[in-house]
Formats: C-alpha cells, structure tokens, sequence
C-alpha cells in the first residue's frame, strides 16, 4: 500500500494487509525467522514469564552509535550509522505502507520475535533517543485501535543506550500478545480505572503502580472510549510527558552518578500506556528490551535461556531497570 493519512487508516482493515505482506515475505524467505516451539513458561515473585528461544536474535544485526554499559567509548561516526542503516531503503518485500501521515512507514521486522511483527518507522532519519512526538503516538494508538479488530497487539518503544535498541534510526514496533501472557499485570492494574491525568505532585492520584511488581514501573489507564484524532494527539503527548518525567525524577534520585543519561521502554495498549526507566541494558550476558517487562524472554541459545532460569526473571528486571519503589520519588517541579 502506497499511502495513508491517520484518518483513511480506520477506513481499512491493516491486520489483513499485514499478514499477507508478512506470509509472502516469509515463504520468499525474506524474513529470518522461524517459528518456535522451544519455551517455558515460569512464575518468579507472582508474576509470570515465557522465556523463549529465537533463533534469529543471533542473526540480527545492530546499528548503535555506542555500546551499552561503556560511557567512555568513542561513539561510532554519524556517516557509518547512516551507511548501516535498514530503514532508510527498507527492502519493497518487507514494505506494508510506504508513506503512513506523511512522515512514516510500516515495515515488516526482517528478524521477527513471532509472526506479523511489524515496526513503524520515521521516513527521514531521527535517532531513536528522541521524544516521541505527540503525532507519533496518535499513530500507534490508531494502528493498535485498527489492529484489536483481529488481534491483541501493543506496542513498545526503546529509548536511550540501555534500553535494549539495535538500531538508531527511531522505530516503534507492534507485536501481538504471547497467547500465554494474555493477563499481565497491568491489566489487573487499570481495571475499572478511568483515564486521568496527574496535575502536580501534591495531587492525590498520582501514577498508578503494582507494589508487587519487583521493578520501578509507572502507567497511566487510557479512556475506554476511544479518542479522536485530535484528542488523541494532544492527551496522549501529555500522558507520555507525565510518565517521561517520572522516569527524569527516578534517575535524578536513583543514578545520581549521571542523572540525564536517560534510558527508558514505553509500551502501550489502547488501554494503558507504560513507562520503565532503564539503567543496563544487560545483566551479565542477558539483554533485555520492553518485552521482558512484560514478561517475554528472549534468547538467542540454550545458554542465554539457562542464565535467565539461574538468576530469575524478577533479579534481571531490576538489575535492568530499578527496584520498585511506587510514586514517591521527588518533586517532579524541578523538570
């Protein structure tokens, strides 16, 4: 498909476009991908994981202009990010919109985590470590919106050197929900709760947070009415700004050694948005993105699989992430 504004996208019916762009590229073995059937799934601290092996992950090439966990590296030159980049010229197989409200496309993941695994990305180069811009989650709102019609997508996003990102060029990506993680926790947390926004921090609802949950996490439920487009762009930049400044006031307090090397995973449904301040992007030899916060573990081989059984899922995430200590971190005025 060509081309789309965000208002003609409710006018068609995406999942269907996506998969037959996705079955096509896959038996032209486009995709590196196979399915797997190699899993486990584990309860650590009350919540549950599916810890998966993914062949294509050892394939998967990255694209970073510095390495995690080293911030005295000589970044890479800009002109040799650009030369590595797959966004800019993606492949026409993997293409399922070339230009989506002017600024974007849909392209199938070349190395997909399961089938119909998709990614939005900006048509010119951004970096991944900027701002989602209030357009741009309208866009994955609308998108999730079209997709429910079949499947229980969400979708993530990951921003900063330790967040988990392979590639530089700013991607959200769009999965739909492990069968066996259908009932996360967060669910359960905005259940029968109405969409607000937090004013100040002398408000008296402030971002919603699961003491159970063992790692520093903040969301905020959506309208169970959908929003319109304008709506959409301008309550949804807002939420995002609410929990982006949670994540600023958890690295002013907690990683004080350099408070604005920010690193964070957005994940959203048309139910709930999410944020997860990051400050490794691996513990030992396990990376991680914002799948594993919702409780998909990926590895690349027996080993990595292994390490995540030894150390438990719930030590991972904090070591990755912070501790929980629910919303009660810091004047959020100093930002």
């Amino acid at each position: 498909m060509d081309q789309l504004s965000i208002s003609e996208l409710n006018k068609v019916d995406l999942f269907p476009i996506v998969q037959q762009v996705f079955d096509k590229a896959f038996k032209e073995e486009k995709l590196i991908y196979n399915e797997s059937d190699s899993f486990e799934i584990l309860e650590d601290e009350n919540l549950k994981f599916k810890i998966e092996i993914v062949g294509g992950l050892s394939k998967r090439p990255s694209n970073r202009p510095q390495e995690p966990g080293i911030k005295t590296n000589i970044p890479r030159p800009r002109k040799d990010v650009h030369a590595a980049d797959p966004f800019m010229i993606p492949e026409p197989e993997l293409t399922v919109i070339e230009c989506l409200a002017d600024e974007y496309r849909l392209i199938l993941n070349k190395y997909p985590n399961t089938s119909n695994h998709f990614l939005l990305v900006t048509r010119e180069f951004v970096k991944q470590d900027s701002l989602l811009m209030p357009k741009e989650l309208a866009t994955m709102y609308f998108t999730l919106q079209n997709l429910g019609r079949h499947e229980n997508y969400f979708t993530f996003f990951n921003s900063g050197s330790e967040s988990g990102y392979s590639q530089y060029h700013k991607h959200v990506q769009f999965m739909p929900f492990p069968k066996e993680l259908q009932n996360i926790f967060v669910h359960d947390l905005v259940r029968g709760e109405e969409f607000y926004l937090p004013k100040d921090t002398r408000s008296s609802r402030q971002c919603l947070n699961d003491p159970n949950c063992p790692y520093q996490h903040y969301v905020l439920p959506l309208p169970r009415i959908p929003f319109g487009l304008e709506e959409a762009e301008e309550q949804l930049g807002m939420a995002y700004m609410v929990l982006f400044r949670k994540v600023l006031n958890c690295f002013k307090h907690l990683n004080s050694t350099n408070p604005f090397d920010v690193s964070y995973n957005l994940l959203m449904t048309t139910k709930w948005i999410m944020i997860i301040p990051r400050r490794n992007a691996k513990f030992d030899k396990v990376w991680t993105n914002a799948l594993a916060f919702i409780g998909l573990f990926l590895a690349k081989d027996t080993e990595i699989q292994g390490l995540i059984k030894e150390y438990g899922p719930s030590t991972i995430l904090q070591e990755n992430g912070f501790p929980n200590n629910g919303d009660v971190l810091g004047d959020e005025n100093d930002y």
